[in-house]
């Protein structure tokens, strides 16, 4: 038995925007895939073709687009690994939603499933955890943030202490948000 070639990332893309339309009550129609994936109908018309022939999709001209049992699947995985990621990009790292959200669109055709997981597991760790004293910060990344400094954490202690901390940062007041990397 053959196997089937990986799907391709313009392929993820038909696959993530037919996934996102179809559940719309107008569906996923091929002028509503071509103006959401940035190309002509005749693009999208030709890309269907490929999709149908995996049997990801069932495609009538003229019809809306949906999806076979296992191109659901795969959609669904796919949009949640850009959800993931933008997630991550915006509330670990700070990042603007619509620059996040493009650099997710790059970032989830190349990341192998376990990498997307450890983004996933740490932003749920992160947000879950009453330990971390971690808060998210737009444009900063994440800064630890104690009442009193953490003893254990040799960074925030230099920089308690007047010195610079591993980034080379002046400390300014005994309690304000410091960078933190223990």
């Amino acid at each position: 038995m053959q196997t089937q070639q990986p799907l391709t990332p313009a392929q993820e893309d038909y696959l993530e925007a037919i996934f996102e339309l179809a559940s719309r009550d107008t569906g996923a129609h091929v002028d509503a895939i071509a103006k959401r994936v940035g190309v002509h109908k005749s693009t999208v018309i030709a890309a269907l073709h490929t999709l149908a022939a995996r049997k990801l999709v069932d495609y009538v001209p003229y019809k809306p687009v949906t999806l076979t049992a296992r191109g659901n699947r795969v959609g669904a995985a796919i949009r949640g690994r850009h959800e993931t990621l933008t997630r991550f990009l915006v509330e670990v790292l700070g990042i603007e939603h619509d620059l996040a959200r493009k650099t997710a669109c790059k970032m989830e055709h190349v990341m192998p499933p376990e990498v997307i997981e450890r983004f996933t597991n740490f932003a749920d760790f992160i947000e879950t955890c009453p330990h971390t004293n971690v808060r998210f910060s737009r444009g900063f990344g994440y800064f630890c943030q104690h009442d009193e400094m953490d003893p254990t954490c040799e960074r925030c202690m230099k920089a308690a202490q007047g010195g610079d901390d591993a980034s080379g940062m002046k400390a300014r007041q005994k309690n304000e948000t410091r960078p933190c990397v223990s």
